[in-house]
C-alpha cells in the first residue's frame, strides 16, 4: 500500500510539472497572439508606429505559435499513450489474478 502511494505521489508531482511548463507555454502563445492582433487591429496610429511588425516577423511570430502549438500536443498524446499502456497493463494484471496465475 506505501508502495503505491509512494507511485501516486510521484505520478502526481510529474503531472503537475508538465501542467506548470505547459501553462507558461501557453501564456507565452497567448502574448504572441495579443501582440499580433493587435498589430493588426490596433488603433490606425499603432498600426502606423514604429512597432509595427514586418511581414518576417509575422511570419516568426506564426511559426512561433505553431511550434508552440505542436509541442503542447505532442505533449499531450505522450501522456495520453502513458496512461493507456499504463491502463492495459493493469488490465493484465488483473485477468492474470481473476485466472489465478502469477504470469
Amino acid at each position: 500500500m506505501a508502495e503505491k502511494t509512494a507511485l501516486l505521489e510521484q505520478r502526481n508531482a510529474h503531472l503537475e510539472q508538465v501542467n506548470q511548463g505547459a501553462e507558461e507555454r501557453i501564456a507565452r502563445l497567448v502574448g504572441i497572439v495579443k501582440m499580433l492582433e493587435r498589430a493588426r487591429y490596433g488603433t490606425r496610429s499603432e498600426r502606423l508606429g514604429k512597432d509595427c511588425l514586418t511581414d518576417d516577423q509575422y511570419a516568426l511570430a506564426l511559426d512561433e505559435i505553431e511550434t508552440g502549438v505542436a509541442d503542447l500536443e505532442a505533449e499531450r498524446e505522450t501522456t495520453a499513450d502513458a496512461r493507456r499502456r499504463g491502463r492495459r497493463a493493469r488490465a493484465r494484471a488483473l485477468r492474470r489474478i481473476s485466472n489465478g496465475s502469477r504470469w
